[in-house]
């Protein structure tokens, strides 16, 4: 009866012990949270992907009138001489309304911001814009534009020539989020009936404040687009 009895109290420890683990791991404290950001579907493939080094998915362009242009030197480099907006042209490939891009994002001038533009059509579409000290999130329709929610950069704004940080935006349903080095920025609602799906489009969108001369330029290096299920 003894040797039975110690057996099933040293499972009962077993198991104990078991389930603390599965709630403290080692070093103590509470279990890690995982990432919020919704995880692409493996078993989809990935959509695309392109090192923006040189002519393939996106394209040379040059608008006088804008005084714009996107060109490959290093990456995918987008300029204006005067406050404004510029979009490079991209795939034309039909996207899933759910989707997760990541695209390397450098700030070569001040006061110049890397807009992803996401179910982007009929020129109308929600838009990150990734500036030194701010991620903005909100739509662009046409010419008009409005912002949702304003992130501070605060403990760590995007320098100017600074490598390049990688930014991770998903969206999936009424919801988009933008992560920066795997780290969350924050997640907004969206939810505007007349975006109802679309492409991924990269380009420049110049700082509220910025004075009208310029120069403008950013680049965007290595983006990847995959499908997200629900």
């Amino acid at each position: 009866m003894l040797p039975a009895a110690v057996a099933l109290l040293v499972v009962a420890i077993l198991a104990v012990a078991g389930t603390v683990t599965a709630y403290w791991p080692r070093g103590g404290g509470p279990a890690a949270v995982p990432s919020v950001a919704p995880e692409p579907d493996p078993d989809l493939g990935l959509l695309l992907g392109d090192s923006l080094l040189q002519r393939r998915l996106w394209e040379e362009s040059t608008d006088a009138d804008e005084r714009a242009s996107c060109s490959f030197a290093g990456g995918l480099i987008v300029r204006r001489e005067t406050k404004g907006v510029y979009r490079c042209r991209g795939p034309e490939d039909a996207m899933p309304e759910d989707l997760q891009a990541e695209v390397g994002v450098r700030l070569l001038t001040a006061n110049s911001c890397a807009s992803i533009w996401l179910r982007f059509r009929s020129f109308r579409g929600y838009q990150v814009r990734v500036c030194e000290h701010n991620v903005y999130v909100g739509t662009h329709k046409s010419t008009e534009t409005a912002i949702y929610k304003t992130f501070p950069l605060d403990d760590g704004p995007i320098g100017v020539g600074a490598p390049a940080t990688r930014i991770t935006v998903s969206i999936i349903g009424d919801t988009l989020e933008v992560l920066r080095d795997g780290e969350l920025v924050g997640s907004v609602l969206v939810q505007d009936k007349e975006i109802v799906g679309g492409r991924v489009v990269l380009g420049i969108f110049t700082e509220r404040n910025s004075p009208v001369a310029g120069p403008y330029e950013v680049a965007f290096n290595d983006i990847k687009i995959w499908p997200i299920s629900r």
